[in-house]
């Protein structure tokens, strides 16, 4: 649990400076028999505030359901992310963010605990936009040297609500934007499955 936690937390952390180097989409492509392309969209506010520029880093960890961590491409504008993986059961594991205060750095991590997908091989799986409220713990000692969130929990760490909204239309203007290699691939939408922090 411990280095899945400094897993995404560290890319909470340094998610500043990559903004500027991002990997390209492009490189998901082509998808070999039995992979799958997926899209989420995850806008993050924390504390009354949405994440955007300096003020507000966010991360979202995917996995597997070996636990197997999925390396997912962020657009920084759109914030939408896109992922190659086998076809099958996709999570949303877990939020990082990272506030900068005036006087220290708020970090948060939060273990979203079975919030999945499936996703279909040979297809783009868009699964839909993730509005997440997020009502972060007070501040703590730890937090001087931005290590006040440095461990996963719900009730420690504040409280979450996720709203999920789908707009199929502008996740096909996003691909078509990225002049990505897409051409004979069907993009659908797929479901998240029921979770006790989602609402419609």
């Amino acid at each position: 649990m411990f280095k899945r936690t400094l897993y995404y937390t560290s890319l909470a952390i340094t998610s500043i400076g990559l903004c500027a180097c991002a990997p390209n989409p492009a490189s998901l492509f082509p998808i070999k028999e039995g992979e799958a392309i997926s899209l989420v969209k995850t806008v993050v506010t924390m504390d009354g505030k949405r994440e955007s520029g300096f003020k507000v880093q966010c991360v979202a960890g995917f996995e597997d359901t070996s636990g197997e961590k999925i390396k997912a491409i962020r657009d920084k504008e759109t914030l939408y992310y896109l992922m190659k993986t086998p076809a099958g059961e996709i999570d949303v594991a877990l939020l990082a963010c990272l506030a900068n205060k005036t006087f220290y750095n708020k970090l948060r991590t939060y273990e979203l605990k079975d919030l999945s997908f499936v996703a279909e091989a040979g297809k783009i799986n868009y699964a839909g936009d993730l509005a997440v409220d997020w009502q972060t713990s007070k501040f703590n000692i730890g937090d001087f040297i931005g290590v006040g969130g440095f461990y996963v929990g719900d009730k420690q760490n504040g409280a979450v609500k996720i709203q999920v909204s789908e707009d199929l239309e502008a996740a096909r203007e996003f691909l078509k934007k990225k002049e990505l290699p897409i051409e004979g691939l069907v993009i659908q939408k797929v479901d998240f499955k029921e979770h006790h922090l989602l609402t419609q």
